[in-house]
């Protein structure tokens, strides 16, 4: 295994994908920026995407107009290997080599090295990930959409559905409409009657706001869900945009209490190690790590025979 201090970062470029009409001129201004970033000058790349990766010739992605077309890139750029993978599967491989300055323990725990790890992250979505050891300390990657699923809410909380239900104009909710910026909005409208973006709602709320509360329950409702479903003795890593600026959202009693509520599983749950990421680039170092695995050392990526064996 390597760690994070055996890649180097030799620099890095930030560019908004709604401020360009296709994926090729992202790509062409990126190189105009810095020629480093031109695919004619790399011997191989990975391209971190949010979404499932249902084609393996043309990436759709969500909440982008346009589509990222591997297969026309692999025939422009035959000298180079060209990877795709979701981009919480890269936030997963980060973790694996996460500092302890990266990150806040939110739970103890008894750390179980070689168990699965999972990831889950609240932003613009809910995104979900998990890494399955295999042989030699190597895991196996596993995307997951776990984000779309249902929330459950409790009987003094079904106020809250209903407005979200009637708001959205949606049938039933998902985990992603109540964990999310756009659900920390949501939440906040319904208790205050303040419809304010995400960071102004955190600016305005302390950790003892029910508003906080509240939020820090949905989110640990969800992340017991996929935690019982992956049992990540490893550790369950909390990411996303959300958490990593405002880390106090779900470091607190009130999370902790509702993640390790269960009928049945109570004394399980207490023994996950739990983290909230304090660092945003970690799919960054994720997707090297990932790249390192696949360019350099072969057949110990992952086990897997194609690059989309595991989504």
């Amino acid at each position: 295994m390597i760690g994070r201090e055996s890649i180097e970062l030799e620099g890095s470029l930030e560019l908004k994908t709604a401020a360009f009409s296709s994926f090729f001129n992202l790509l062409k201004k990126a190189a105009e920026i810095d020629l480093r970033f031109s695919l004619a000058q790399v011997q191989g790349c990975v391209f971190a995407v949010p979404g499932p990766l249902e084609d393996e010739d043309v990436v759709v992605l969500t909440n982008v107009e346009w589509t990222i077309p591997v297969a026309v890139l692999r025939k422009q750029y035959p000298q180079i290997s060209i990877e795709v993978v979701n981009d919480f599967v890269a936030q997963s491989y980060g973790c694996l080599a996460a500092q302890a300055e990266d990150m806040e323990v939110v739970q103890y725990g008894v750390p179980r090295k070689m168990s699965p790890l999972a990831v889950i992250g609240a932003g613009t979505g809910l995104g979900h990930s998990a890494l399955f050891p295999w042989r030699n300390e190597e895991y196996i990657p596993v995307a997951s959409e776990a984000g779309h699923t249902l929330i459950s809410f409790y009987e003094k909380e079904k106020d809250f559905e209903l407005f979200l239900k009637k708001r959205l104009s949606v049938p039933y909710i998902t985990k992603e409409m109540a964990v999310s910026g756009r659900g920390l909005s949501l939440l906040h409208l319904f208790l205050t009657g303040r419809e304010l973006s995400s960071p102004a709602v955190v600016a305005e709320i302390s950790s003892t706001s029910l508003t906080t509360y509240f939020f820090a329950s949905f989110y640990a409702r969800a992340c017991r869900d996929f935690a019982l479903t992956i049992l990540p003795m490893h550790g369950l890593f909390i990411s996303g945009g959300v958490a990593v600026s405002n880390p106090w959202l779900v470091n607190n009693d009130f999370f902790r209490e509702e993640f390790n509520f269960s009928l049945t599983h109570s004394s399980l749950l207490s023994r996950i190690p739990l983290y909230v990421l304090l660092r945003e680039d970690m799919g960054l170092w994720g997707a090297a790590r990932y790249g390192y695995y696949r360019f350099n050392l072969g057949e110990q990526t992952t086990g897997s025979e194609t690059p989309f064996s595991y989504w």
